[in-house]
């Protein structure tokens, strides 16, 4: 049976795994495998050094090319980063499936922060390529999407979840005003937060960790 590992220790695994494979523009990615679960697991790793800080700002919109139809824009810098290894990325991931151990596996996009968006354009390109819809699950990201054709679009190719804390500032930009937007919004519950808890960046963007802020029901939750 494939099963999902909670949220807050998939969190765990994607900040707390090393040797992170690096291919084209600082782009971080790393395969994770629990046999038992049958779950092969993409994950991307949040910012790492000033070259991802400088395409986390780097949002005027870009058009993904049009893999499926006219096309649609996105936050620039990410568009930039992901095409930079896109194909090693998916390729590496067609690579393991042919696999016999892999037979019946079930994938499973993942990121947190700067590595969400890149975890939603891979599971985007994996289904133009391979019409699987798969799963994918991110914490604490930027919007990404603009405009709602772009979010329609990468609803139809993936079963999205964002968990996201409301003091999380990082989730609050770019504005909404420059037409941005999250695909999906699935919120965490964070006790003793209030109006001023935006103001601790840190603490409210690491944690997801935390398994008390999900809800009991957090498969129905998500979905």
């Amino acid at each position: 049976m494939n099963r999902i590992m909670h949220p807050a220790d998939m969190f765990g695994v994607i900040r707390t795994q090393r040797n992170y494979d690096t291919v084209g523009l600082n782009m971080d990615f790393k395969f994770h495998v629990e046999p038992r679960d049958r779950v092969l697991y993409v994950f991307f790793q949040e910012s790492n050094g000033t070259k991802d800080w400088f395409h986390n700002v780097k949002i005027i919109p870009s058009r993904i090319e049009p893999i499926d139809g006219c096309g649609f824009f996105v936050h620039g810098g990410f568009a930039r980063v992901w095409r930079s290894g896109n194909e090693i990325v998916l390729d590496r991931l067609e690579e393991k499936l042919e696999r016999r151990q892999f037979a019946g596996f079930q994938v499973v996009f993942g990121g947190f922060s700067h590595g969400g968006p890149l975890a939603s354009l891979a599971a985007h390109e994996w289904f133009a390529r391979t019409n699987r819809r798969e799963q994918c699950i991110i914490f604490g990201a930027p919007k990404f999407a603009w405009g709602d054709d772009a979010v329609a679009q990468f609803q139809r190719s993936a079963i999205h979840t964002h968990w996201v804390n409301p003091a999380d500032a990082i989730t609050r930009v770019p504005l909404s005003r420059w037409g941005f937007s999250h695909v999906d919004r699935t919120l965490v519950t964070v006790p003793g937060n209030n109006i001023f808890s935006v103001v601790n960046i840190n603490r409210q963007h690491q944690i997801y960790g935390e398994h008390s802020i999900y809800p009991e029901n957090w498969q129905r939750a998500a979905v």
